[in-house]
């Protein structure tokens, strides 16, 4: 339904909610109904996945001393519905939990650990249906581990793997490795699903810059370059039509592209937005977000240039973001 919100960014992709009538004065605060407090075993276990909702069922990813784990709640009671587990192994930098947020598709959950297991559930009751580990098929994990939240695209399932599968998609149902694209270091950002004419194709926010790649069969249409100190580039792109925003931090700055099925050129680039992890966003002609100093800024959308900005404690790029 309109409530529904399945995937990072929501339905569409673009973190918009298609509901009406929520409440905008929040002048008084919020009246909490419910909280759960074992998702995660403290700061060691931290976990910077998303829930998702469909219908009744939220799903959230946790973690506890060895295992990584998937929780289903009543979204209206915050009751605990299921519980489901595998056994991983990972770095304690910065919490050993989940980075990437799930997946749900139809009757399936799909969630990828920070450890490369990219696993298949049922939204019932939490059985699994298949599991895999990216580095069985040549994917090579980041320094803070896997962070890109999967992409279910037309029979796929997609994920940043690195290594000698930088892209790397499965079969959605039968957990199959359908076909990589690229080498190289992954990146942490979210995949993003974009059409360029008649073709479908998934952006990819690897570590070295921003690739394009055919929907079904994995062919990369473009590359476009932008590295960034340590591989992080974690921010979500914004798809606006034939247009593409990308920022990352570590002094790289932000830039427009303009792109279509056979190349991607840079229509403006500079510092104004530096976002390390906290997505911009885009709304009537305008971009929002925030620079390395944590100063929020509105950038006119065709031309870069800043219209104003606000220093403050609206929030820090060091929160949320890309696939975190």
């Amino acid at each position: 339904g309109e409530a529904d919100w399945p995937c990072w960014r929501g339905t569409h992709g673009d973190g918009r909610s298609r509901q009406t009538g929520i409440r905008k004065d929040w002048t008084y605060g919020l009246k909490q109904l419910w909280e759960a407090n074992f998702l995660c075993q403290g700061s060691n276990s931290a976990t910077w996945s998303a829930p998702v909702i469909r219908g009744s069922r939220l799903v959230a990813c946790g973690r506890d001393e060895a295992n990584d784990l998937i929780l289903c709640l009543d979204a209206s009671t915050g009751k605990l519905l299921w519980r489901s587990s595998y056994p991983a192994k990972t770095e304690n930098s910065h919490g050993t939990g989940s980075r990437a947020t799930p997946y749900i598709d139809g009757d399936r959950v799909y969630t990828f650990g920070r450890g490369g297991d990219l696993a298949c559930w049922r939204l019932l009751d939490g059985s699994e249906i298949w599991r895999r580990n990216v580095s069985q098929a040549g994917g090579k994990a980041t320094t803070w581990g896997y962070s890109s939240s999967p992409l279910v695209v037309d029979r796929l399932v997609v994920v940043q793997a690195g290594g000698e599968a930088r892209t790397l998609a499965y079969d959605k149902l039968s957990g199959e490795v359908a076909l990589k694209s690229g080498q190289g270091p992954a990146g942490y950002a979210a995949l993003v699903a974009a059409r360029f004419g008649e073709k479908d194709a998934v952006l990819a926010f690897h570590g070295k810059g921003l690739a394009a790649l055919d929907a079904m069969t994995g062919q990369e249409l473009w590359n476009s370059p932008w590295e960034t100190s340590f591989d992080v580039n974690a921010t979500t792109p914004i798809v606006m039509g034939d247009t593409i925003f990308i920022t990352s931090g570590y002094g790289s700055g932000c830039a427009l592209l303009k792109a279509d099925a056979g190349r991607a050129t840079v229509l403006w680039r500079n510092l104004a937005i530096a976002s390390h992890h906290s997505d911009p966003y885009a709304m009537d002609g305008f971009l929002y977000g925030y620079d390395e100093k944590s100063t929020f800024r509105c950038l006119d959308l065709k031309t870069g240039v800043e219209k104003w900005k606000i220093r403050g404690e609206m929030g820090v790029t060091g929160s949320g973001g890309g696939g975190f």
